[in-house]
């Protein structure tokens, strides 16, 4: 709830940390404690917000969300829906609105192979996925994440 009230402007994390210090010890407020010392996850779409439940589910660290990459040969860095720095990895979350004609899924591959020619591999999930299965879009997730750090510890 708090990354959507985040997204959509309605919370003012400042005043809610102001509120949650002046309310010490009361029922309940240790439980924001942890939560307002995170990062803020802004996002930009529903499906990116339902897929940061995944992300806690599959119990990965917290992905970087809308996250720059630079590439070589680009001077804007591309913009990732899900990062993992530490181990280069990628999801980019898709729905058919805005990936599902050709010129799309053209832009979307040439994307992930600029993206691995930097070290970074990239996993797409998709709407019905994400929405209809978020256990197994975590259980996947979370073995995506797993044998990606398995790859690079082997290094």
């Amino acid at each position: 709830m708090l990354v959507a009230a985040e997204s959509l402007r309605l919370l003012n994390r400042r005043r809610l940390s102001e509120l949650v210090s002046e309310r010490t010890g009361r029922p309940g407020i240790h439980k924001l404690l942890p939560l307002l010392a995170q990062e803020p996850a802004l996002t930009r779409s529903d499906l990116e917000r339902l897929f940061l439940p995944v992300c806690r589910r599959a119990g990965v660290a917290r992905p970087r969300v809308n996250f720059p990459i630079h590439v070589q040969g680009h001077t804007k860095p591309l913009e990732v829906d899900f990062a993992w720095p530490a181990i280069r990895l990628v999801v980019e979350a898709d729905s058919q609105r805005f990936h599902g004609d050709w010129e799309r899924a053209t832009i979307d591959r040439e994307r992930d192979q600029l993206l691995a020619l930097e070290g970074w591999l990239c996993h797409r999930f998709v709407r019905e996925r994400i929405v209809n299965d978020p256990a197994g879009s975590a259980e996947r997730l979370g073995r995506l994440t797993g044998v990606r750090t398995a790859e690079l510890s082997n290094r």
